[in-house]
């Protein structure tokens, strides 16, 4: 077998890196309140190093407190943060990697509540990204003085052992505002034309360039396109990376997005595989070979970073979220596994619904461990673990118990693996949730796990098995609501939509209406529609798909208007009669008519038969995922982890 180009070493400026693949830089919000590394943050990022991938570049560090846009972000703003930056790098370092470090100053896109009280400073006067407010445009001194805070960073990060600077020119931050049209209004030398708006930037990377010396590697990101009018267009994107070329800059990374455009920014499933390699190949031509390009974007599998390198797009690829779901991706491509490797799902919830909604620490739904490293250790007894349902959390708690040294059987009562994962790849743009239960079965037989299917397990024949713990992942049934004159109108529950979805898509007549708007109903709804049935979701909430992550409805919602969806939010359906359809919202009370098949989705309820039949007998027992509360992926295997982790 010929060696992978992702794995064939490469250099960027002075450093020799040991294969292609970078792991680009993402907050993490796992570092303390005043910015200072954290043991969890380090291993977060060791585990990464030790999976095998060539460079390791921390997510936004700030310069300044004024800029900071996390709680728990990464600080280097003050001398103070240098040990445990050294602490970081001589750990990523052991493990065969270089770390660079990327300088953060949120400008617009951050807000008084994450910085400490300070007001929100922009190049211009303009609206602050995640408030109503405005900014306070920064004078010619205050610029000058983010210059040299930008260099006082730099050479903290020297002084700590990194390899690497990275200077943030993209996703909406502060010098991506001085390089867009869109935020920078400035009538002086650092507004107007493209020169002018590259000032600051060039200002920045001399500063920095003079505090480390020509031995330490400056990498630059840039939006290959910004996704907003005025924004940074593709060409602009290759006019500034031939500008840092003249700077000497060591590598373009090449990236895209904003906070107005996030789906560009950290791409959903929505997305193409690797959506962005157009502008990564742009800018490579562009920069004539002078320096490496760095490629971002949905470059998710190790078959989308040969093409990106194969097809002349780029030198080096950045995997983010790819390395957050299986942090041992360049060891398993390295040793021909890429069959082993976890996949990303693209749903966005732990790492950025996580992150950006609830200002809580990075995690993965397919990799719980992601970002709690820590509190996975061998087990101190070997216990006789039964895992009954293999769902994905079922699946996600053997793996993990195999994995502490446990002994681990699982039942399923259906013919094969998976659960609701069977169901739920259905609908458009899900079917990587097919991948992930292929991923798990595929998993569990590598792991030594016993897996037992089209066993319908009572708590006779668990007891006879003499366990000693049983996790309990039966799932969750649909609800079936009370409506009154249901039964005088032909009806199926989402669920059965989607357990046969071809011969659906056909049995039903064309005029639908899905009762319940949340994701299960939305989804279903598309599915419909795309096979050709006219479409109505009722949902009683504000909002359509309120749960789901926030890229993957913007573009749902965004799909539901070009295909003719018709969404009726704040509504309920009262009653059924004559065939047809009561409902009040509003504007009142009204009939819907001309409704041939009502497909009910509106929520689930716990399944849970074994639970007290097996304490009753003395058996440990741990409910987890939708036999306890039903919800989203993440939730279950996170309840999962925890579960395991408890053993």
């Amino acid at each position: 077998m010929s060696e992978l180009l992702c794995m064939k070493p490469g250099r960027i400026g002075p450093m020799e890196l040991r294969n292609r693949i970078v792991f680009p830089p993402m907050i993490t919000n796992m570092c303390e309140l005043d910015g200072r590394v954290t043991d969890r943050f380090i291993a977060y990022h060791e585990a990464r190093a030790r999976g095998g991938v060539g460079l390791i570049c921390t997510g936004g560090a700030y310069i300044s407190l004024p800029g900071k846009s996390m709680a728990n972000q990464l600080g280097i703003h003050s001398d103070d943060m240098i040990p445990g930056l050294r602490r970081l790098a001589d750990a990523v370092h052991r493990q065969g990697a270089k770390i660079s470090v990327q300088l953060f100053h949120g400008g617009r896109q951050t807000m008084p509540a994450l910085n400490g009280g300070y007001e929100t400073e922009a190049p211009s006067r303009v609206k602050c990204a995640w408030s109503d407010d405005y900014t306070r445009e920064l004078s010619r001194d205050e610029i000058r003085e983010l210059v040299l805070l930008h260099g006082q960073a730099a050479r903290r990060a020297r002084e700590a052992g990194f390899d690497c600077i990275d200077v943030h020119g993209a996703h909406g931050y502060l010098i991506n505002q001085f390089l867009s049209c869109y935020m920078n209004k400035r009538t002086d030398e650092y507004g107007g034309s493209l020169e002018n708006r590259m000032r600051f930037l060039r200002e920045v990377v001399r500063e920095v360039r003079s505090q480390v010396g020509d031995d330490m590697a400056i990498n630059f990101r840039v939006c290959g396109i910004e996704g907003t009018e005025g924004g940074t267009t593709p060409e602009e994107a290759c006019a500034i990376a031939r500008a840092m070329v003249g700077e000497g800059v060591n590598a373009v990374n090449v990236s895209a997005g904003n906070y107005e455009a996030l789906h560009l920014m950290i791409p959903p499933a929505a997305m193409p595989y690797g959506w962005n390699l157009e502008r990564a190949r742009m800018v490579r031509e562009a920069v004539n070979g002078a320096i490496p390009v760095i490629a971002a974007g949905r470059i998710k599998t190790v078959d989308v970073a040969e093409k990106a390198l194969s097809e002349g797009c780029a030198d080096f690829v950045a995997m983010g979220r790819a390395l957050i779901a299986d942090p041992e991706l360049p060891n398993k491509a390295k040793e021909g596994r890429a069959d082993a490797v976890r996949p990303c799902i693209g749903c966005n919830e732990g790492c950025v619904g996580r992150l950006a909604v609830m200002q809580q620490p990075v995690t993965c739904t397919v990799n719980p461990a992601a970002g709690r490293e820590l509190e996975i250790r061998p087990a101190e007894k070997k216990l006789e673990v039964v895992v009954v349902g293999a769902g994905p959390v079922g699946m996600t708690a053997a793996l993990y118990a195999v994995r502490r040294g446990h002994r681990v059987t699982v039942f399923e009562k259906e013919d094969k693996p998976g659960g609701q994962l069977n169901l739920a790849d259905k609908p458009p743009f899900k079917s990587e949730l097919g991948d992930y239960a292929a991923w798990q079965a595929r998993a569990l037989n590598a792991s030594g796990v016993s897996l037992l299917c089209s066993r319908n397990m009572t708590a006779h024949d668990i007891e006879a098995i003499r366990p000693d713990v049983v996790l309990l992942a039966t799932g969750a049934l649909p609800l079936v609501p009370p409506l009154p004159g249901v039964n005088d109108v032909r009806h199926y529950m989402a669920q059965d939509i989607l357990s046969d979805a071809e011969t659906w898509k056909k049995k039903l007549s064309r005029r639908i209406v899905v009762i319940g708007g949340g994701l299960i109903g939305c989804e279903t709804a598309e599915l419909l529609t795309d096979a050709g049935h006219k479409v109505t979701v009722i949902e009683m909430r504000d909002d359509m798909a309120p749960d789901a992550e926030m890229m993957s409805r913007g573009m749902m919602m965004q799909r539901f208007a070009e295909k003719g969806v018709t969404c009726m939010p704040k509504t309920r359906v009262t009653g059924m009669e004559n065939g047809a359809l009561r409902v009040e919202g509003p504007e009142g009370e009204k009939i819907l008519g001309a409704v041939d098949d009502i497909v009910i989705a509106v929520g689930s309820k716990p399944c849970n038969p074994l639970e007290e039949p097996l304490k009753k007998r003395g058996i440990r027992v741990i409910v987890i995922g939708d036999a306890v509360n039903p919800g989203k992926i993440l939730a279950g295997n996170e309840s999962a982890f925890q579960a395991v982790c408890s053993l």
